[in-house]
């Protein structure tokens, strides 16, 4: 990962990287988890 890229992405980054294809998360559990991302910093702005 690129030096402070959030935990939260490293996480999923490496998580889809799992040499087992049954470890890794489905394409709605990224895309929910990086929505959840998103609401949180949106909300930390306020």
């Amino acid at each position: 990962p690129i030096p402070g890229t959030p935990k939260a992405y490293e996480d999923i980054y490496k998580e889809c990287w799992n040499l087992d294809p049954d470890k890794r998360p489905t394409v709605d559990q990224v895309l929910d988890r990086l929505e959840g991302i998103e609401l949180e910093l949106a909300e930390a702005k306020w």
